[in-house]
C-alpha cells in the first residue's frame, strides 16, 4: 500500500484511500504503519490534502510515534519526519493555529516516550541523551517553546486587559462603546500586530 501511496501525486482519490486504511490498521498495528515508511510519503503530500484530512493524518502519527522498540526504529522511520513537523509547526505560527501546534507537540511528546521502550533513563542516560540531542538539533523545542511563549503573553495581555475593563466599570456590562468591545480594542491596543512567532528567537 505504500507503493500505492508514493503513485498517488495527482490522484487524491487514490491518496485519501490509503490514508483511511492507515487510519483502520493503525489502531491493530500502530508498528506496522510505523515501518512501512508510509508516513514519509503522507508528509511530502501534506500540502495537497485538505484541513480536516491533515488533521487525521496528525492522529495517524500520534499513534505511532511511540512505538519505535530500537534506535534504528527511531533513526529509519521517525528522524527522517522531523523536519516535517517543524514544517508544520513554523506554519501554524503564522496562522496562529493552536490546536495545531498542541497536535504537533503531543507527536513530539511521543516521541520522547519512545526512548524510554527501548532505553532504560536509569541505566542508559548517555544513550537517552543522546536521542533527546537529535530532537534538540532539529530546533523542533526551540519552535515549541516559542509558540508557548507567545501563547503565555497573549494569556497576560487578555487577563490584564479585562481587569482594566472591569476596574473602568465595562466588565459586567454587554453594551459596546461606538459599536466597539472595549475588552477587545484593549486587547488590540496591546497586541500592536504582535502575532507571529519567530522561530529563531
Amino acid at each position: 500500500m505504500t507503493t500505492a501511496l508514493q503513485g498517488s501525486m495527482g490522484f487524491p482519490e487514490l491518496a485519501e484511500a490509503c490514508i483511511k486504511a492507515y487510519e483502520k490498521i493503525v489502531v491493530e498495528n500502530p508498528p506496522a504503519v510505523l515501518r512501512s515508511g508510509a508516513v514519509v510519503c503522507i508528509f511530502q503530500q501534506m500540502d495537497f490534502f485538505e484541513l480536516s484530512t491533515q488533521n487525521r493524518i496528525f492522529r495517524i502519527v500520534q499513534k505511532i510515534a511511540r512505538h519505535s522498540t530500537t534506535e534504528a526504529d527511531f533513526d529509519t522511520h521517525l528522524l527522517p519526519i522531523l523536519p516535517f513537523i517543524c514544517m508544520q509547526l513554523n506554519l501554524d505560527a503564522g496562522q496562529g493555529d493552536q490546536k495545531r501546534v498542541e497536535d504537533v507537540s503531543k507527536i513530539v511528546c511521543e516521541f520522547q516516550e519512545s526512548f524510554c521502550i527501548f532505553y532504560s533513563p536509569s541505566a542508559d542516560f548517555q544513550k537517552v541523551g543522546q536521542q533527546f540531542d537529535k530532537l534538540l538539533e532539529c530546533g523542533v523545542f526551540d519552535i515549541i517553546l516559542a509558540h508557548v511563549h507567545q501563547y503565555s503573553e497573549i494569556s497576560v495581555k487578555i487577563q490584564g486587559a479585562r481587569a482594566r475593563v472591569e476596574a473602568a466599570g465595562a466588565g459586567n456590562s454587554p453594551v459596546k462603546q461606538n459599536g466597539s468591545d472595549p475588552l477587545a480594542m484593549e486587547i488590540d491596543d496591546n497586541n500592536n500586530g504582535e502575532g507571529q512567532i519567530d522561530s529563531a528567537g
